[in-house]
């Protein structure tokens, strides 16, 4: 090289400071991308640090769960043991009851083969059954179907609804005989004409069925309704309306001490009413009356004058006040002295030809109508006077109840016969019924008129000895001599 002289550079050397900043260019480029990863790194190993915190706590929670788990799978594993063994003792006990089931198969099977002929037999009777009440349908529609009724006619009285019943049965009976003679190896017509003989109609009396369907046809409210649409048109009208509102009056139960004028007192109510005809309602004799259920609720039904001797005793109040649910009933008394003077003067008629079984119900010796007149008095002191006092007390202490004492008025002889408008005024304003609706009675005056004698109330006083008053006299309680006002001596 000569000095002073400038040369250019080769192309070599162009191309190696080309290469150098390049490598100077990819070094900051290195540099740069070292320093972000180490950024990342260390960002990285900060996040790492952090999950391993939360890791352990993650952890920790799991171990928690486990061990959770563990006591419930050792509970479980043990609810599994006690199960299984429950099982194999139910098992045994249902084996047990299996055995004591076929048993019992057993048992039935040989039951039903030694019912069988006895299940045949009820088949059987099942089956004659189904055809008698067939027959008995047919035997009723032939017994109503009868020639249309004129009403007018029936009413009227020119008719009778019962006869013409009666007809209708005596025409079904004749056609039944018919039918017996035609074909006498019939059995059902045979039954049929047997049940007709009986007054048999579908199980039960034809005269009961007949009487319940009348009384049920009984409302005095329609009739009273029906009067009310219009204004009364003359006599007839307000004749109609006072008999109905007369018989709608309620029914009325005499309960009478025997010989306290009880029939008159019947009587007297049931005309002066106009009500039904006296219904026989109860059974049995003094002092064991009972209420008869089935007239008793056609008595009430018809809302007539019920008369009766009927006691106290526990079954009659549970009849007359809880089953009947009765509101008002009169208890007709007299000085058991002078009842027994009637009683006395009465039992010729006892042991003679008005009903000789009544000696039996009272023991009445046989040779009693041979006796003296004070014998015959001492035996009704002894035998029939106690039985008065007992049936009087027995009511007084009925009445004492506090649901019974507004439904029992106590009536007395000695006012019927010495104040008899008060009387019956008494027991009209017990039952609400106003006095134009009451037609009172005229006092009898033949002696037998409703077993009427002498209507007197202190005869006993000349009848018996002075023995025989201390002795009744003394038999009176103190309840009795308070409550009705009879003399002590």
């Amino acid at each position: 090289m000569v000095s002073g002289i400038a040369t250019e550079p080769g192309p070599a050397r162009a191309e190696e400071a080309a290469l150098r900043a390049q490598l100077a260019a990819v070094g900051a480029e290195l540099a740069a991308a070292r320093a972000e990863i180490a950024a990342l790194t260390s960002a990285a190993r900060d996040q790492a640090a952090g999950a391993d915190a939360e890791n352990q706590a993650l952890k920790a929670q799991l171990a928690a769960v486990g061990a959770e788990l563990a006591a419930a799978r050792t509970e479980i594993e043990a609810l599994i043991r006690a199960a299984r063994d429950k099982a194999a003792g139910t098992d045994a006990e249902n084996q047990a009851l299996k055995a004591q089931l076929a048993a019992v198969g057993v048992e039935l099977a040989a039951a039903r083969a030694d019912n069988q002929p006895l299940h045949d037999q009820l088949s059987a009777v099942g089956a004659e059954l189904l055809e008698a009440r067939a027959q008995c349908a047919t035997l009723e529609e032939r017994m109503t179907r009868m020639a249309p009724v004129d009403p007018e006619r029936v009413l009227s009285g020119g008719g009778d609804g019962i006869a013409a019943y009666a007809e209708a049965y005596r025409a079904t009976i004749r056609q039944l005989e018919k039918e017996r003679e035609a074909r006498p190896h019939d059995d059902a017509v045979r039954r049929r004409l047997a049940r007709a003989y009986l007054l048999q109609v579908d199980g039960s009396f034809v005269f009961d069925r007949l009487e319940d369907r009348i009384a049920a046809l009984f409302d005095p409210e329609k009739a009273l309704r029906l009067l009310a649409e219009a204004p009364s048109t003359g006599d007839a009208d307000a004749a109609l309306l006072r008999a109905a509102r007369r018989l709608a009056t309620p029914p009325i139960v005499i309960a009478a001490l025997p010989k306290s004028g009880s029939v008159f007192l019947m009587a007297a109510l049931r005309d002066g009413l106009g009500k039904p005809s006296d219904i026989p309602a109860v059974g049995g004799q003094f002092p064991e009356q009972m209420v008869t259920r089935g007239s008793f609720d056609r008595a009430l039904r018809l809302r007539a004058v019920v008369h009766s001797h009927l006691s106290a005793s526990r079954s009659n109040l549970i009849d007359l006040f809880s089953h009947y649910r009765l509101d008002r009933l009169v208890v007709q008394v007299r000085d058991p002295r002078q009842a027994l003077i009637s009683w006395f003067h009465y039992m010729p008629d006892i042991i003679g030809d008005a009903d000789p079984s009544l000696a039996q119900h009272w023991q009445v010796p046989g040779d009693y109508g041979s006796w003296p007149r004070a014998q015959q008095l001492d035996w009704c002191i002894d035998a029939w006077y106690p039985l008065e006092i007992e049936w009087m007390m027995q009511w007084l202490e009925a009445a004492a109840r506090p649901e019974l004492t507004d439904r029992i008025l106590f009536t007395r002889f000695a006012d019927m016969v010495t104040d008899q408008p008060a009387y019956f005024a008494r027991i009209r304003a017990f039952y609400g019924i106003p006095a134009e609706l009451f037609d009172p009675p005229a006092p009898p005056k033949v002696v037998g008129e409703f077993n009427f004698r002498l209507g007197r109330i202190d005869e006993w006083r000349e009848a018996l000895t002075p023995a025989q008053i201390a002795r009744s006299s003394a038999a009176i309680p103190d309840a009795l001599y308070d409550r009705f006002g009879w003399p002590r001596d």
